[in-house]
């Protein structure tokens, strides 16, 4: 009696280990990416001025964790896919806000004042930006166009600027896509840090801003 209920009981273990190892074989793995750069440094020791970058306005289909692709070039621009098992750290307004905001300060040598409040005795940059259009297509291409402003707060001058960049993919994937959209990113948040480094310069000679683009 005491080895069948033994049989039994290696039985019932054994169907039931089989069926976790069933059910978690089954269940789709989530990954998650980030915009961050990897070049993007801490905190700086001795900053020269300060930014604060406000969120950064995308449109509403965007605005979630979740990775949007359009699966070929033939699709429809407002056909895209939700992919729920690939999904960024944060929702996308958030992950492009944190990555402009690291590029940003790293290349001026700056404080994010939005993250740890202002400090008294440097000038404070304050930098706008709206996502205008976002395309990303695996194993072809990413598009995205920037609307941005910046201006210092103690002034109410404010520059308006847009950054229009593609991007060819080197191979299929998500991983891919990734790399393509960081890379767009970090060169915009460049165009931004390059601005404000003229205007800045332009500020303590007393002079006019220079206008988007235009060389100091």
């Amino acid at each position: 009696m005491k080895v069948r209920f033994a049989m039994r009981a290696r039985l019932l273990t054994g169907g039931l280990l089989a069926v976790l190892l069933a059910a978690c074989a089954s269940t789709p793995v989530t990954r998650h990416y980030t915009l961050a750069s990897p070049q993007a440094a801490g905190a700086v020791s001795a900053p020269v001025m300060q930014i604060a970058v406000a969120p950064v306005q995308v449109p509403e289909g965007l605005a979630r964790p979740q990775l949007v692709i359009r699966r070929t070039v033939d699709a429809p621009a407002g056909r895209v896919e939700i992919l729920d098992q690939s999904r960024w750290m944060a929702a996308f307004d958030e992950e492009l806000r944190e990555a402009f905001a690291d590029s940003i300060a790293t290349a001026l040598a700056a404080r994010d004042a939005s993250r740890g409040g202002e400090m008294s005795g440097l000038p404070v940059w304050r930098i706008g930006i709206q996502l205008r259009r976002y395309d990303a297509i695996p194993g072809d291409r990413v598009a995205l166009v920037f609307d941005w402003a910046y201006g210092r707060s103690d002034q109410p001058l404010r520059t308006a600027c847009q950054t229009a960049r593609v991007q060819a993919l080197n191979g299929p994937g998500l991983d891919e896509v990734i790399r393509g959209l960081r890379s767009l990113v970090a060169q915009t948040a460049a165009d931004i840090a390059a601005e404000i480094r003229r205007a800045s310069g332009a500020a303590a000679q007393d002079r006019a801003a220079p206008a988007c683009g235009a060389a100091a």
